[in-house]
């Protein structure tokens, strides 16, 4: 949350994530449909260290995909970062990427940098005798490359430059804001994992259809905040009690309402139970609204009878 011309004015480095305000819905998609073992490590982290570490895998984990993707085969790919996130991301890195023997970068090979910030990267690339491409969010990044190429004697501006001189000219360093255009197949580059198949899988109805039957056994209760939404059901959305990402199914047993808030905070994260908790400690879950709160469905016993 700050850049380098920031920096330099004053401003504070700040390395904050929210699961609610730094993903996009896009990233999740991807990462859900097509790479379930980078799923994992971003669940696994957001159960063990929280939602913060959680949004900055998921940042992470859809850009390490597309560095595989332009990964020569006989490549590496060096990531830096600090000791609070490290496990974690060599964990990330292993659902990527294959473990292979580090290979060196020869003269004329591509160095490609999508956080060049400061140009650090460019700068060895160069002297190095590399090609590079470097990539930042940052609209200063450009200039910053002409600068310390120009600084460290690796180019010179075009009106300076001598003929027959060997040195690279400001006016030959490429520049664009527009995304290439991919040429390869668009397929994704880990294949999923196969979907074991069942002999005589049960199937259950949509579970959308399951609305009118579950408003009448539960009320018209939000079971993650126990508001009521008796001026009006139809606010109320069918999930799953336990997420399908943990097992769970379209069985009757398995649904319940949720109010739109609730289903986006639990998305496919939680189980019912856990989104309860979560809303007790942030204060949606009023004591009030606790005896709206069915702990399996209206009518049925949660605890087989003792025996006599």
């Amino acid at each position: 949350h700050a850049t380098p011309d920031s920096l330099a004015s004053g401003a504070s480095f700040q390395d904050r994530w929210s699961w609610r305000d730094d993903l996009h819905d896009s990233w999740l998609i991807e990462i859900q449909r097509d790479y379930p073992e980078v799923w994992s490590v971003i669940t696994a982290a957001k159960q063990v260290y929280g939602d913060d570490m959680a949004a900055f895998l998921c940042f992470m984990g859809v850009r390490l995909v597309e560095m595989r993707r332009v990964l020569r085969d006989d490549g590496s790919i060096y990531l830096h970062c600090d000791s609070t996130a490290s496990h974690y991301l060599k964990l990330l890195m292993d659902a990527v990427f294959e473990t292979r023997g580090f290979n060196n970068s020869n003269p004329g090979d591509i160095v490609l940098d999508p956080f060049c910030g400061c140009a650090t990267t460019p700068i060895a690339a160069e002297r190095l005798g590399r090609r590079w491409v470097g990539m930042d969010l940052w609209s200063g990044a450009y200039q910053r490359v002409l600068e310390r190429l120009e600084q460290d004697g690796l180019a010179v501006p075009e009106a300076n430059a001598q003929p027959g001189q060997q040195i690279l000219t400001l006016a030959n360093v490429h520049y664009s804001t527009t995304p290439p255009t991919r040429t390869d197949s668009g397929e994704s580059v880990i294949p999923p994992l196969p979907t074991p198949t069942r002999r005589n899988k049960e199937r259950h109805p949509p579970p959308r259809t399951q609305h009118g039957r579950l408003i009448a056994d539960i009320g018209p209760f939000c079971q993650g905040c126990g508001r009521d939404y008796g001026f009006d059901p139809r606010v109320l959305e069918v999930d799953h009690i336990r997420p399908k990402s943990d097992g769970g199914n379209d069985a009757y047993d398995n649904l319940t309402l949720l109010c739109p808030p609730c289903n986006k905070e639990k998305r496919d994260w939680y189980t019912l139970t856990r989104l309860q908790q979560l809303n007790r400690e942030n204060g949606h879950l009023l004591p009030e609204n606790e005896r709206n709160i069915r702990h399996g469905r209206a009518g049925r016993p949660t605890r087989r009878p003792r025996r006599r």
